[in-house]
């Protein structure tokens, strides 16, 4: 029986000074056994943005590629289908390119940490596939597959990028499909009042990450026509069609126009559960026709010490007969600066998990969703 997740606040400063510190588990007290599947049941689970390098290199040299995902693998490594988002190439002769912003590139030995975790496939689809050019996706691909992994939303071409990718779970053929959107090169929604810089934004982005009919990378800005395609396309050939985006406003809780307009799509053409990512925080959930969109779930282990960088969600969705029946929703604590995270990410408990979930119920309430909470876990039930 999963362990109620419970807990105090531990608070350094004085009583009440809770958000000082907060509950979280630790690496050895949550059990794999506490999250297996249950007879008849298949999980899935969802963790964000991932890129174990960069600022977390210190932490990882120093203790092990296994490190980020200590406290939280016991959710992953016991689902039968763990998917993350890889943000960022992982090669060794490729360089990074010099195109502005932050370009990563990851040495292949950290894969083993996600492999250890449970990880069965990860997403190429965000802005950070091309950052090492066509010889890092190269390269990417290749080292993922040698690792034990699969992968999806990027391809040589942008035919190969729009592909599904279809894996076979607890007698499922499950679909996954990825793609990026263009408000991920916004930085704030005011820049949407200047003149241009929206189309300008989504003309750099597809420069720099998009799939050609000649250039290897993700699927960049499709429209809900497009996305209704890709869904459709994949929903013949599967019995649950997931959808993975990288989407959004970059540490902005509101879900965007965009997000919905395509989360809605989808779920028209045939979509049976939606998680997104790219906002380095969580966003709110929605339900629409029966199914349930987890617009943005942060990042999960992310090498960055960006301060507004606190929290996301660790999913599992658990489906008995084929068919989707709750999706249970972990808040996490990736403050790195954080001496209790300090790159690896946490569970939260105790009054730390509920202050999180009820800022999610509320935010999620006008969208349809109504999020349950028990034991420090927020619950979408179907």
């Amino acid at each position: 029986m999963r362990p109620a997740l419970v807990g105090v606040c531990v608070a350094v400063v004085a009583v009440g000074a809770c958000r000082e510190r907060e509950s979280v588990y630790g690496p050895t007290e949550l059990r794999d056994a506490d999250f297996a599947s249950a007879e008849g049941e298949t999980t899935i689970a969802f963790a964000g943005d991932i890129m174990t390098w960069d600022t977390a290199r210190s932490a990882i040299e120093s203790n092990s590629v296994r490190y980020p995902f200590e406290a939280t693998a016991a959710i992953t490594r016991s689902a039968d289908l763990a998917i993350g988002n890889l943000e960022g190439p992982v090669a060794v002769h490729a360089q990074p390119l010099e195109k502005g912003g932050y370009s990563y590139k990851v040495p292949p030995h950290t894969l083993e940490g996600l492999v250890w975790a449970g990880f069965d496939a990860v997403s190429l689809g965000n802005n950070h596939v091309r950052d090492c050019g066509d010889d890092g996706l190269i390269e990417t691909m290749q080292y993922v597959e040698a690792a034990g992994l699969q992968h999806f939303g990027a391809g040589l071409n942008v035919e190969a990028a729009r592909q599904p990718k279809i894996i076979e779970v607890g007698g499922l053929r499950v679909a996954l499909v990825a793609f990026l959107t263009q408000e991920t090169y916004l930085m704030e929604y005011a820049e949407l009042n200047v003149p241009g810089l929206f189309d300008g934004r989504k003309q750099l982005i597809l420069s720099v990450a998009g799939a050609t009919n000649d250039r290897g990378g993700t699927v960049v800005s499709p429209t809900a026509t497009d996305v209704q395609k890709m869904v459709a396309e994949a929903r013949a050939v599967a019995d649950f069609v997931i959808v993975y985006p990288h989407w959004g406003v970059r540490y902005h809780r509101p879900v965007f126009e965009n997000q919905q307009e395509l989360a809605h799509a989808a779920i028209d053409a045939g979509a049976d559960l939606i998680v997104g990512h790219h906002a380095h925080l969580w966003q709110p959930t929605e339900v629409y026709k029966g199914v349930p969109i987890i617009y943005g779930i942060g990042n999960f282990a992310f090498g960055s010490r960006n301060s507004r960088a606190t929290g996301g969600l660790l999913v599992r969705a658990v489906l008995t007969g084929g068919k989707l029946r709750r999706v249970e929703l972990y808040p996490t604590f990736t403050k790195n600066r954080s001496r209790q995270v300090a790159h690896q990410t946490k569970i939260l408990k105790g009054r730390s998990a509920r202050r999180v979930l009820e800022d999610l119920a509320e935010w999620s309430a006008p969208r349809g969703a109504v999020v349950r909470i028990a034991d420090g876990v927020g619950i979408i039930d179907l």
